[in-house]
C-alpha cells in the first residue's frame, strides 16, 4: 500500500506510538497515554493514542514519515499502529487498555504488546478472523509496518455461527499459549535474518512447531534455550537434531540444564558441522 504518509493519515482515524515517540509529539496534537490501571507504575514505558484529526502540523507529518534518514524512517515507522474506525477516542482508549493487560485463564495479569508491529503481526497471524473482532472490538483496520513496507488487515465482522469457541470469538487455551510464545518467535525471526512479510508467516509457522518439538522431545523448557533450538531449524536441515553431535549436545544439556543453556553445548560444535548441517545443503 502506499508510503505516503499524508494518505495514511487521512484513511485512519487515530495512532497508536510506542514510549520514546510521545515526547516527540507536537503541542496541539490531542495525545493520550495508554496506561491500564495495573500498569500505572510503569506508565513512562507504554504506549500513546494519537487523534490523528488534530495532526494536521506538517512537522508532525515529516516526523512520522521519517524523512531524515532512512534508518529514522524505519524505526519511527515501526513505532506506529494506525486505527481505522468512527468510534470515538475514548472508547478506542478503553478498548486498548483492556486489550493490552490481559489475563488468561485468571492466572495473573501480562501486559500484551500490541502496539509493536513484530507482536501484532504475529497477534494477528495466530487469530481467527472472529477472534480478532472479539479482541479488537469496532476497529474496522489495523495498519502497521512490517518487512519494510506499510501493510493494512481488515477487523472483519464475522457473524455468530455454531461450532468450535475459535469460531466465534473465544481464545482458547491453545491460543493464548501460542500467544504466550510470541517473544521467542521473534527473537528467532530477528537472530535468523528473516524480514519480509512472507517469509516471516511461513518461518513464523516453522518454529512454531520447532517449540512444540522442543518441548515433547527434548523436554527444552527456558526462553533462550527455546530460541536457540528454534534458530538453529530455521538455519538448518530439518533433520538437524538427529545429526549425532547435536543431539549429543541436547542430551548433555538436559543432564546439566541447571547450570548452561543450550547455546553453551551447541558452541561446542566445530563451525564445520554447523556448515554442513545448513538448510541449504
Amino acid at each position: 500500500m502506499t508510503a505516503d504518509w499524508n494518505g495514511l493519515v487521512t484513511g485512519n482515524a487515530y495512532a497508536v506510538v510506542d514510549a520514546p515517540m510521545r515526547g516527540l509529539v507536537p503541542h496541539g496534537v490531542r495525545i493520550v497515554p495508554l496506561v491500564p490501571r495495573r500498569l500505572a507504575g510503569s506508565a513512562h514505558l507504554m504506549p500513546a493514542l494519537i487523534d490523528l484529526g488534530t495532526a494536521c502540523d506538517p512537522w508532525l507529518l515529516d516526523l512520522f514519515a521519517g524523512r531524515d534518514s532512512a534508518a529514522q524512517g524505519a524505526r519511527i515507522r515501526a513505532g506506529i499502529v494506525l486505527l481505522k474506525t468512527t468510534k470515538g477516542l475514548d472508547e478506542v482508549e478503553r478498548r486498548w487498555n483492556a486489550m493490552q493487560l490481559i489475563s488468561p485463564d485468571s492466572g495473573g495479569h501480562f501486559w500484551l504488546r500490541m502496539h509493536d508491529p513484530r507482536v501484532l503481526h504475529q497477534l494477528l497471524r495466530i487469530l481467527s478472523p472472529a477472534q480478532c473482532r472479539h479482541l479488537f472490538g469496532r476497529i474496522d483496520a489495523i495498519t502497521y509496518w512490517i518487512g519494510d513496507e506499510w501493510v493494512e488487515r481488515e477487523i472483519r465482522w464475522v457473524s455468530q455461527q455454531r461450532g468450535p469457541d475459535s469460531a466465534n470469538g473465544v481464545l482458547l487455551r491453545s491460543d493464548w499459549a501460542r500467544i504466550a510464545r510470541i517473544g521467542i518467535v521473534n527473537r528467532a525471526l530477528q537472530r535468523a535474518g528473516i524480514r519480509g512479510r512472507a517469509e516471516l508467516d511461513r518461518c513464523s509457522e516453522t518454529v512454531e512447531e520447532a517449540l512444540n518439538c522442543a518441548a515433547s522431545r527434548y523436554g527444552l523448557l527456558e526462553v533462550e534455550d527455546f530460541t536457540e533450538f528454534a534458530f538453529r531449524t530455521l538455519t538448518c536441515r530439518s533433520s538437524f537434531a538427529d545429526d549425532q553431535r547435536v543431539a549429543a549436545a541436547l542430551r548433555q544439556h538436559a543432564s546439566s540444564r541447571h547450570d548452561s543453556i543450550l547455546s553453551d553445548h551447541f558452541a561446542l560444535i566445530d563451525p564445520d558441522v554447523w556448515r554442513a548441517l545448513r538448510a541449504d545443503n
